[in-house]
């Protein structure tokens, strides 16, 4: 029988995708194109608001439980 690597739950793979993210912050120059004028202080700690007053749109980090929505699609989708 051939060995197969399991693959990572679902779970996981978000919570490794997450924390690549937190290491790269966003960056003020790739967010400045779309008119986003980010506030350094609030991007590092995440929010919940990441822009200054005077940009050209408001940018915010909303927290998600990416988990239980992963559950709730896997269970919409297996019920059908």
């Amino acid at each position: 029988m051939a060995h197969h690597e399991s693959s990572p739950s679902p779970a996981s793979w978000v919570e490794q995708v997450e924390q690549a993210l937190q290491l790269i912050p966003l960056d003020t120059a790739y967010a400045s194109w779309l008119g986003l004028r980010l506030n350094p202080v609030a991007n590092a700690s995440q929010g919940p608001r990441i822009t200054l007053p005077g940009s050209l749109v408001p940018a915010y980090v909303i927290p998600t439980d990416e988990e239980l929505m992963i559950a709730r699609h896997t269970r919409k989708l297996i019920s059908v």
